[in-house]
């Protein structure tokens, strides 16, 4: 990361490359981003054939440890394990929102070419991310045929990791890779292969 970050700065979404970054801040989000690494996103700026470019890393609200996946079959017939589900699940999608709102503002203030990437807890149908992605386009959704799920990644039910970009930007590919992530994440990666688009 870039030298001005203070030595002691925790980033739980980093951003590392083949190229020179010129600067990476650090951003809490709401609720207890002030007190949880995890609960915050990063703001990355470097420059590309001679383009400046802003990337934003953002990792929103869990859905919580209460998924309907890992329900014992027992427990598919118990109110009180969906009730525990449904709380958490709305609670969550509260939090994104909030988070996304905060995110879109920033992003709507660059007056350079932006970039948006990272797990979003959401999928595309969901108004979190529907929000963020305002403007912007979905790599995976440009270049990817057929199954694009991310989470889990050994049996993937959900996109939830995304490559968005600016208009400044033409997708020339994208791709969800099924190995390579053991022992990294429980998330598959998004992949994208990303051009400028000719200036006017």
């Amino acid at each position: 990361p870039p030298t001005q970050l203070p030595a002691a700065t925790v980033i739980q979404q980093p951003v590392v490359g083949r190229l020179l970054l010129d600067s990476m801040t650090v951003h809490p989000l709401p609720p207890d981003g002030e007190t949880s690494a995890r609960s915050r996103y990063t703001r990355t700026t470097f420059t590309w054939q001679g383009r400046p470019v802003v990337l934003y890393n953002v990792h929103l609200h869990t859905i919580g440890q209460a998924r309907p996946w890992t329900l014992m079959p027992e427990q598919w017939t118990s109110p009180a394990r969906w009730r525990r589900f449904f709380r958490t699940y709305r609670e969550g999608a509260l939090r994104r929102a909030q988070q996304a709102r905060l995110i879109r503002r920033r992003i709507q203030r660059e007056s350079h070419p932006v970039l948006v990437v990272g797990d979003f807890n959401s999928t595309p149908h969901q108004w979190a991310y529907w929000h963020l992605a305002q403007g912007l386009q979905n790599a995976v959704a440009r270049r990817v045929r057929g199954w694009a799920a991310t989470f889990p990644a050994q049996r993937p039910l959900v996109q939830i990791d995304h490559v968005l970009a600016g208009p400044a930007w033409q997708v020339a590919a994208a791709r969800i890779p099924a190995n390579g992530t053991d022992g990294l994440s429980d998330h598959r990666p998004v992949v994208a292969y990303l051009t400028w688009k000719p200036l006017p």
